[in-house]
């Protein structure tokens, strides 16, 4: 009997990941475009704080998404591995490092 826990986590993992980059995208319309030319030098600490809560969202959002995608590479990965096993392998190397690099920058 073929064990498919590693697909199980790979399908669970990408619908959080899918829900992520909704909430991502919900966020991102929502949050009002920054006013851009404009002298004071203090209105990115406004913008700030006027728009915290969205801002702070949307990076959460992305950083649990990419968490959550560095458990789909193996399932993935996996379903490939047969089609070409050097693209697969490099591909899911340059998407774990990818992926980690998203949650550096959003965290």
């Amino acid at each position: 009997m073929k064990d498919n826990s590693l697909y199980k986590l790979g399908g669970i993992a990408s619908i959080l990941v899918g829900i992520s980059y909704v909430v991502v995208g919900i966020t991102s319309v929502l949050t009002p475009p920054s006013v851009a030319g404009v002298p004071d030098v203090q209105s990115p600490f406004t913008y700030w704080e006027e728009n915290k809560l969205l801002i702070l969202t949307g990076w959460w959002a992305l950083l649990i998404g990419a968490v959550f995608a560095l458990a789909m590479i193996p399932a993935i990965s996996a379903t490939v591995q047969h089609l070409n096993a050097g693209w697969v392998r490099w591909t899911s190397t340059l998407a774990t490092i990818a992926f980690a690099v998203v949650i550096l920058d959003n965290y």
